[in-house]
Order: C-alpha cells, then sequence, then structure tokens
C-alpha cells in the first residue's frame, strides 16, 4: 500500500529472534545443576581429609603430690616393735592410738607423740588368740574378741582401760560396732564361726552368764567371716564364708533407706560367689564411697558402697608377679630374691581359708581421699591411684625378709593447739603386720637409723626372748 514490499523472510527472522530472546533468559537464571558428585572430584580433595576424633579423655586424679605428701614415702620400715606372741591384728584411731594384738592373747596400747611411738599399756585381753578387734568411728571405744574363750571384752581407747566382759553363748568370728556416732547406746555386733545369725549386743550391759543379745540378724546361709559398719549410710557389710557380700541396716536387719538398689540380682554383689573365692577382709573409704576387698584368689576387688557395682578389679596373683618381672618396672626384684618371695608366697596359700581364722590376714587400707589405695604383695607395699589405674608408690621392697600382711594407716596429728598442728610438719604412720613375725613394722617419712654396725638398732627389743631360744 505504501510502496514497500514486505520481506516474509525478514518477518520470519525477527519471530525466530524473539524465542531466542526468551530462551536467553532462561540462560540468564543460571547454568544447570552438576551431576551428582561421585567422591572422587577435585573438589573433596580441595575440602581436605576428615576431621579425626575426639581421644577419650584420659581421667586424672588431681592433687596426686599433696595426696602423696601426706603418706609414708620411706623404701624401708623406721621401727619395730614385739610381741610374745605372733603379732595378727594393728589398729590406729581418731585419738592418736595404735592397738596391737597377738596370737597369745596380749593387746597392747600404743601412743603416738611427734615423731616416735610410746608404751602405754599392756592387756592380758583372752584366753587364747585375740580372734578380731574394732575401734569405733571417734576412736573412743575398742571391743576385742576372742574363738577360743567367747568373750566380748570392750576398752575405754583414751584411759586404756577395760570396762566390761560380755560372755557369748556362740563362737565368735568377727565384731564391729554399729552405732551411730554421737549418740549415748555402743552396739556391737559379733558374727559366728557356728551359725549364719549375727547377733548384736550393748557394751555396756552386764551379766552373769552368757549374754543376751539385743537383736539377731539373719541374713546370710553361711557363718560371716568379716562385719564392716559404714557410717554415711548407717548401714553394715556382712560377708560369709560362701562369698556372698550383704548390705543391712542395722536398726531393721533389712536393706538400708540410703542404698542405691533395691534388688541383690542390680549389683555385682554375687561376684566373688560366681569366681568361687572369699573375701579377707572388708575396708571401707573415708567418704563411703568404695568398698575395697582382698580376695583369697589373689585378687583386690573394690565395689561401689552405693550402687553395689565392680569398680576395680586388680590382679595380683602369680602370672602378674611373675610378669612384673619383665622389664625394668618398679616391681621387679632379683631372680635370688624372687625365688626365696615366691617360696614364702606357696607356704602362704597353702593354708586354706578358714582354716587358721585366727592368724594375721591381709587387708587394704585407703587414704584420706578415698582414691588412693594401699595393699601388701609379694613384693612389698602398693599405693595404686584408682582414678588413673597405676601404681605410684611401692613401700617396703628392700626388706626381702618380710612378707606383709595386715595394715594400719594413720594420719592425724599429735601436735595439740591449733597455731602448733598449723605448723607442724605432717608424720603419716604406716603399721604393718608380717608372715609368722612375733613384730610390727612401722613405715614412715623417715629411713631407719643405720648408726648401729649390724644395723639392727631400729629393731627393738621390748620384750624378753623366749626361753627356747
Amino acid at each position: 500500500r505504501f510502496g514497500d514490499t514486505i520481506d516474509r523472510s525478514k518477518l520470519m527472522g525477527r519471530k525466530d529472534k524473539k524465542v531466542s530472546s526468551e530462551d536467553s533468559d532462561d540462560s540468564e537464571a543460571g547454568p544447570p545443576l552438576p551431576p551428582p558428585n561421585d567422591g572422587d572430584d577435585k573438589d573433596d580433595e580441595e575440602a581436605g581429609p576428615m576431621p579425626p576424633k575426639p581421644n577419650k579423655k584420659r581421667k586424672v586424679l588431681e592433687f596426686q603430690s599433696l595426696y602423696l605428701d601426706n603418706l609414708p614415702c620411706a623404701t624401708m620400715y623406721e621401727k619395730s616393735f614385739m610381741h610374745v606372741g605372733e603379732v595378727n591384728h594393728v589398729r590406729v584411731t581418731k585419738t592418736d592410738f595404735f592397738i596391737t594384738a597377738s596370737l597369745d592373747g596380749q593387746l597392747k596400747f600404743w601412743k603416738k607423740k611427734p615423731k616416735e611411738v610410746e608404751f602405754v599399756k599392756r592387756f592380758y585381753a583372752h584366753v587364747g588368740p585375740v580372734t578380731d578387734l574394732a575401734v569405733s568411728g571417734d576412736g573412743l571405744w575398742l571391743c576385742t574378741v576372742g574363738s577360743k574363750d567367747k568373750s566380748l571384752n570392750i576398752f575405754d581407747v583414751v584411759n586404756f582401760d577395760m570396762i566390761n566382759m560380755i560372755k557369748l553363748a556362740e563362737t565368735p568370728s568377727c565384731c564391729d560396732w554399729v552405732h551411730a556416732q554421737g549418740t549415748n547406746r555402743l552396739i556391737v555386733a559379733v558374727g559366728s564361726s557356728d551359725a549364719p545369725a549375727i547377733r548384736l549386743y550393748d557394751g555396756r550391759a552386764a551379766s552373769k552368764g552368757p549374754a543376751a543379745p539385743l537383736r539377731e540378724v539373719t541374713i546370710h546361709r553361711s557363718p560371716v567371716t568379716n562385719l564392716r559398719y559404714h557410717p554415711q549410710l548407717h548401714a553394715v557389710w556382712s560377708h560369709s564364708s560362701d562369698g556372698l557380700l550383704e548390705l543391712w541396716d542395722p536398726e531393721t536387719g533389712g536393706l538400708p533407706a540410703g542404698a542405691g538398689f533395691r534388688y541383690k540380682s542390680d549389683t555385682d554383689l554375687y561376684e566373688l560367689a560366681r569366681h568361687k573365692t572369699t573375701a579377707r577382709s572388708l575396708d571401707i573409704s573415708p567418704d563411703g564411697d568404695l568398698l575395697a576387698c582382698v580376695c583369697a584368689d589373689k585378687q583386690v576387688r573394690v565395689w561401689k558402697c552405693h550402687t553395689g557395682k565392680l569398680y576395680k578389679k586388680i590382679d595380683e596373683g602369680p602370672a602378674a608377679s611373675a610378669a612384673a618381672q619383665t622389664g625394668d618396672g618398679p616391681l621387679k626384684l632379683d631372680s635370688l630374691d624372687f625365688g626365696r618371695r615366691t617360696a614364702v608366697e606357696k607356704d602362704l596359700d597353702a593354708v586354706k581359708p578358714g582354716a587358721e581364722p585366727d592368724r594375721a590376714r591381709p587387708n587394704a587400707v585407703f587414704d584420706q581421699s578415698g582414691r588412693l589405695l594401699i595393699y601388701a604383695v609379694m613384693a612389698g607395699i602398693k599405693v595404686v591411684n584408682l582414678v588413673e589405674n597405676r601404681v605410684v608408690r611401692i613401700i617396703g621392697k628392700p626388706e626381702s625378709n618380710e612378707r606383709f600382711l595386715g595394715l594400719a594407716l594413720y594420719q592425724g596429728n599429735p601436735v595439740k593447739g591449733v597455731v602448733a598442728a598449723a605448723e607442724a610438719e605432717a608424720d603419716p604412720i604406716l603399721l604393718a603386720t608380717s608372715y609368722t613375725k612375733n613384730r610390727f613394722f612401722i613405715f614412715s617419712r623417715r629411713e631407719p637409723d643405720q648408726s648401729d654396725a649390724d644395723g639392727t638398732g631400729r629393731d627393738v627389743f621390748n620384750e624378753r626372748p623366749p626361753k627356747d631360744l
């Protein structure tokens, strides 16, 4: 119409151009997504390797050096004192007294003085061996039992005087105080080797014949061999000859209210019976958290008191002793010394549990922190860090002629007065009995005085030698 010709190809081109512009809009939205990663691309290499898994944090006992500073550290015993008969029990009290007993029925009181020990008094307590003895938690009272004369004796520790003698109808095997501190009662629990019953007696009761018990607790099926009072729970741990451990309330005879379990099947208290062994001793940590047993199968077992769960198990058997002789460990002995000590160990193991109940028995003691456990082995006396599972000190290793058994740890301060006590140097003492010996041994932080030519000045002859010598 206007004289211009319309080129159709140009119109078609414009239409194609419009379509291509729409495609360009799609391209501006971004490139298509990359294909899935196979795991071998360079992007992974540029990201670097995966971070390592965090290592399990190792447990560390805080203030270990401070705890060790309040323990004996001398490698040899400083002094030893005599009994006429074989010494089978040693105890310490919070009132700074040491108490020792022997197979001839004698009981001796010793007073802790700064850097020395002073003899106080001797008692012919029993006709026959002192089977067991126990000190009250406040350190004021002592009870002893004798299996031959079937008697229970009560002593006032501070005034070192015997206040009562109670005749028993049963043959006693063990004893312990089971009254709460601060009360006016004196209650003693006595186990019997004749029957599984545990009888509780009033320590102040007087009777001409066999005394009548306050109550009787029958929780075991076999005779009871060990008793230990737990002050935090106001409960008693007991062990019988069939390897069963029980926890019971001295007021009711049932499970204490503070126990962290309801049924015994929820605990590991069948551990000894399952392995067909027995406990030679029961010891509770000062904070009431742990219970330690030195067992007849050469294992040291530690339980959690509130839950009854097994916390530690330490092998001290012949295989462990032989393994300690490889390398340059702290327990390694020369071949001659190792052979001699092994022979003594075999003699000790030849005595069946319960065959000689009045002889000295091995035990374990806790320090004030409750995290260091001390017990005697063939090579000496071990101090074990229970938190880190390692031996932190060996005491008495050079004493090749002694096989230490029973222990008692004193960490008090005999210096009186606030200022004087604060300025006084710590003087911890470890008492120890030895196999078939009529002496008890004192370890401190001081090495023995070797001024004498024969080196026997540390062995005090405070008794007359036997007539047969």
